[in-house]
C-alpha cells in the first residue's frame, strides 16, 4: 500500500518508495509536527539517513514546494551518528546543541516576523 503522504515529499528521481522509507518519513514527520522526540535505530541500509535528508529538504515552511507541507514548520536538522562508544554525555550534548540552534532560529524568525514556535 502506498502512502499519499510520500507524494508530498521532494524525492529525487530513482529513489524507491519502499516500506522502510515510507515508515521512516511518516514517523519523522509526525514526531516533528507533534514535537515528540524520535530516535530511529537500525542496521545500515534501512533508509534512516535518506528519510531524514528528504524530510529536511521538504519541510521548509512557507518555502516548501508542497502546499500541504507549507502548512507546517520549517525544521532545523541536527545530525548525530551513534556507535558502540557513544556515551550518555554525547547524546545529551547533541540535544543541547539542537536547543541552541532552535533558540537562534526562533530569535531570527521573531526579528523577521515570519516564525512562531508554540
Amino acid at each position: 500500500m502506498r502512502s499519499h503522504f510520500i507524494n508530498e515529499i521532494e524525492l529525487d528521481e530513482g529513489i524507491g518508495h519502499n516500506k522502510s522509507l515510507r515508515e521512516n518519513i511518516l514517523l519523522l514527520f509526525i514526531s516533528l509536527v507533534t514535537k515528540i522526540p524520535l530516535i530511529i535505530m537500525g542496521k545500515p541500509g534501512n533508509g534512516k539517513s535518506l528519510s531524514s535528508q528528504l524530510i529536511y529538504k521538504s519541510m521548509r515552511g512557507q518555502f516548501s514546494k508542497s502546499k500541504f507541507i507549507q502548512l507546517f514548520i520549517n525544521i532545523i536538522q541536527s545530525y548525530f551518528q551513534g556507535s558502540y562508544s557513544t556515551t550518555p554525555e554525547d547524546v545529551e550534548n547533541i540535544f543541547e546543541i539542537a536547543a541552541r540552534k532552535l533558540k537562534i532560529f526562533i530569535d531570527k524568525g521573531k526579528k523577521k516576523k515570519i516564525y512562531q514556535y508554540q
